[in-house]
């Protein structure tokens, strides 16, 4: 074998060999593409699943919260309507002589003070129950 030939021999095989490294390293650089696209995809839809759980628990405080303000407000109005109806018991008794009362600014005292206690209900009920900051 001459000198020339094993120069082209050598060549020839050089060359194969770093073709198929070549084809080596992008093969493995796509393999490695492939686990990266696969692992973003992954997260992706990890990432959505949180936002939906989190979606969920917030719908569900809202709708906890408004079933506490409609069982609050409720009880609120009933509270006014008892007071309202002690009220006019209180009017009625003394106006058709069933209740007597030594002093008769007591009846007006009584009265204005329940009144007082329905505006101080109604407050509390639009101020802090139909707030609306925790159901954005």
């Amino acid at each position: 074998m001459s000198k020339d030939n094993f120069k082209k021999i050598l060549e020839k095989v050089m060359e194969s060999i770093s073709l198929s490294d070549e084809k080596n390293i992008t093969l493995g650089l796509n393999d490695e593409r492939k686990k990266v696209e696969k692992e973003k995809t992954i997260i992706e839809s990890l990432e959505k699943e949180k936002q939906k759980k989190e979606q969920e628990i917030r719908h569900q405080e809202r709708k906890d919260v408004l079933d506490m303000r409609k069982i609050w407000s409720i009880w609120l109005l009933r509270l006014i309507w008892l007071i309202a109806l002690f009220d006019m018991g209180i009017v009625l008794g003394y106006g058709f002589q069933y209740l007597t009362f030594d002093n008769e600014s007591f009846v007006a005292i009584i009265i204005g003070e329940n009144l007082l206690k329905i505006a101080g209900l109604a407050f509390i009920v639009v101020k802090f129950l139909f707030n609306g900051k925790s159901t954005k």
